[in-house]
């Protein structure tokens, strides 16, 4: 869900805000003067969301490892 949030705020850049709603939905189509920067804005969609799961997974890796066989004491 994060992800399509990301593309339609970033896509929404680069074109107006209504026809990005409209062609995520699937009501309009892109037009020709348009689809190069729709285009360009996914692509940074695309990158910001790799930047999200590469922090996600620097912030996984770097947690304190308790192994599986140790009870947690309450």
């Amino acid at each position: 869900m994060l992800s399509f949030i990301i593309a339609i705020v970033v896509s929404s850049m680069a074109i107006p805000r209504s026809v990005a709603f409209q062609i995520f939905v699937g009501t309009s189509t892109l037009t020709p003067s348009l689809m190069a920067p729709f285009i360009n804005s996914l692509h940074m969609a695309f990158r910001a969301s790799l930047a999200l799961i590469a922090i996600a997974i620097a912030t996984s890796w770097s947690r304190t490892r308790v192994p599986m066989t140790q009870k947690v004491r309450e």
